[in-house]
């Protein structure tokens, strides 16, 4: 079976089984993994997250990359850590930690997939057999929701969410029942009984975390400047819904239990850090950027110092770890200010700004990491316009235009018609006509395959999409203008058939005769 067949077979899978955000059930993520059948990460690499880890537990407040790196490299600071994953489908991070990052480490796996687990552990066992590793990686098929993990209270050091509370909780809500209904919050868009779960979640994994008394380095000669605590990493796309979830149970407001959950989380106590840890993390694909927000469990010195104080009294803030290494300290107290001249005591509004400043926060990392995206795109473009255009006295190339659909229903053999059709009032424009017992040079072996049209292919992009390309001889200067023309023909009105044109610039070739762009095979 061809990848893309299989590619469109998993599609066709998926599409049955519906929206994963939200599903909780057990049948549904066996199913879910067993039509996808293929290993992946979730938002992000294991490398991504290997610096976030080894941030917090090789280092002290003031340490810099490289030391830590140092450290790593001299096996300072190595720690027999405890390390539970939970929710971690079929990841190889479990893996990269036992065996790269964290080499004394115990990695324990909690999922309510089997299917996932036994996939993970066939994986896993196939990256380094088990009985070569110090501690081998330990397997849980088991329910994170569940109101009490089968494990010891202060059994880890750190609780690893990849993608986990994204997948479980849905800001979505269809049903408009529910929706108007006391089952739904519509000051934060999102189920009671999801907000419910979410924190007895929260509890849980910090009755599981071990205390910082227990938490100390065995280098005396490199100690850092005071003990470090446990902490819950959670990666999430930071959604408004997902953000609330997060934030209300770091500051513990807005999550007041519906019935007795005292004996996993003393609600008269703020059981986190008043400092929240959040770290950009490189997408594994797309422009879009998840977050890793870290939340420390509190230490005794947290609990003598701020012990006394209310929840409105505290010092919250935000630590941001850049994508360039750097961390900037960011102070929600302005926002409080406000809170405190113009609300009395009300978790609602307190809430709300912490939400309102963390969005403002996430929203400028995003917008920073789409600049520096755009700058990466028009760098590398203006790059290959360089080594692929004409000189001064040659002006034409043989180019391909890579035209992507809004939807699969769009009918890419009408536009290829509709854009042939026409002159573009572009008078070096030539559309290449394929032949089949010739192939366009430098396009035959990367554009294979596919529908053939008149002037080039359909091929799959994946998942059921395709995508239309089309081979022109044209001067280099009239490129942008075609692509301009096309894309405003096609998304006027109340028509949206193009998403996007992109022009294939690393297989765009410099003609002088157009003759030359066509071999005999």
């Amino acid at each position: 079976m061809s990848s893309e067949t299989r590619d469109a077979s998993v599609e066709v899978k998926l599409r049955a089984l519906g929206d994963p955000s939200g599903q909780k059930t057990s049948e549904y993520w066996n199913a879910w993994f067993g039509a996808v059948s293929r290993q992946f990460e979730w938002y992000t690499g294991v490398e991504e997250i290997e610096k976030v880890m080894k941030f917090h537990f090789h280092s002290s407040s003031n340490t810099s990359l490289d030391q830590i790196e140092d450290d790593v490299e001299n096996n300072l600071n190595e720690q027999p850590y405890k390390f539970i994953h939970a929710g971690s489908g079929n990841s190889l991070l479990p893996v990269h930690l036992c065996d790269v990052a964290f080499p004394a480490s115990s990695n324990t796996v909690f999922d309510i997939s089997d299917t996932a687990l036994k996939e993970m552990q066939e994986l896993h066992d196939s990256s380094a057999p088990s009985k070569s590793r110090a501690i081998p990686i330990q397997y849980h098929v088991g329910d994170v929701l569940k109101s009490h993990l089968p494990f010891d209270c202060s059994s880890f050091h750190a609780w690893i969410d990849k993608g986990l509370l994204d997948a479980l909780f849905s800001g979505k809500e269809k049903n408009s029942n529910v929706e108007s209904s006391a089952l739904y919050n519509k000051t934060f868009g999102i189920r009671t009984d999801d907000m419910l779960k979410c924190h007895q979640m929260f509890c849980e994994a910090h009755r599981i975390l071990i205390n910082e008394d227990t938490f100390q380095h065995n280098n005396e000669s490199h100690a850092t400047e005071k003990k470090q605590s446990s902490l819950m990493l959670v990666v999430s796309m930071a959604e408004e819904h997902s953000l609330y979830l997060i934030l209300s149970n770091w500051v513990q407001c807005c999550v007041k239990p519906q019935r007795d959950l005292n004996h996993v989380c003393n609600e008269h106590e703020i059981p986190w850090n008043s400092t929240l840890h959040i770290h950009e993390l490189v997408p594994t694909s797309g422009s879009m950027m998840p977050f890793g927000f870290v939340l420390k469990k509190s230490t005794s010195q947290d609990k003598t110092s701020h012990g006394n104080l209310s929840l409105f009294e505290k010092d919250w803030m935000v630590e941001l770890h850049d994508l360039n290494g750097n961390h900037h300290s960011i102070p929600l107290v302005s926002s409080l200010d406000q809170y405190h001249h113009g609300y009395e005591s009300d978790e609602i509004s307190f809430l709300s700004l912490i939400i309102e400043s963390v969005e403002n926060i996430i929203q400028k990392s995003r917008t920073r990491f789409h600049k520096q995206l755009e700058e990466k795109e028009s760098k590398d473009n203006q790059q290959a316009i360089s080594t692929t255009l004409p000189n001064k006295n040659t002006r034409m190339v043989l180019s391909t235009l890579e035209i992507k659909p809004a939807d699969d229903t769009i009918d890419l053999q009408k536009i290829h018609d509709r854009i042939t059709s026409k002159s573009w009032d572009l008078k070096s424009l030539k559309w290449y006509a394929q032949d089949e017992n010739k192939t366009v040079l430098g396009q035959g072996d990367t554009h294979s395959g596919g529908i053939k049209l008149k002037f080039g292919n359909i091929v799959p992009i994946g998942f059921g999409i395709q995508k239309l390309l089309m081979y022109c001889i044209i001067d280099a200067d009239d490129l942008e203008c075609l692509c301009d023309s096309i894309l405003q023909q096609e998304s006027e009105g109340d028509e949206y058939n193009v998403q996007s044109i992109d022009v294939d610039w690393l297989n765009t070739v410099t003609v002088s005769n157009p003759n030359d762009c066509i071999i005999n095979l």
